[in-house]
């Protein structure tokens, strides 16, 4: 399936840092579109686009990324796999 990528050890990790390039990608095409209608703090006043849309989204990007990066600090580098005895073992 698509959303595969949640699932597994890392799963959550990167679901974070997903929505983390999502914002800043949004971030990214709102300062590209008012650049080009020549309304990104327009004559250095502040407005809502400018602020709202390109600067805060950018900045909760990075905590997307942020929060992705402590989930996969917290995630144990090495998990041992469980072994299960076989059922005729004699360590039953």
């Amino acid at each position: 399936s698509f959303f595969a990528f949640v699932q597994g050890t890392y799963g959550q990790a990167r679901l974070w840092v997903a929505i983390g390039f999502f914002f800043k990608t949004f971030s990214d095409l709102v300062y590209c579109y008012l650049r080009g209608i020549n309304r990104y703090y327009h004559y250095g006043l502040v407005d809502f686009p400018s602020v709202f849309l390109r600067d805060y989204c950018y900045t909760i990007g990075y905590l997307f990324f942020l929060l992705g990066l402590i989930i996969l600090w917290r995630v144990p580098m090495f998990s041992a796999p469980i072994i299960k005895a076989p059922e005729d073992s004699i360590l039953k």
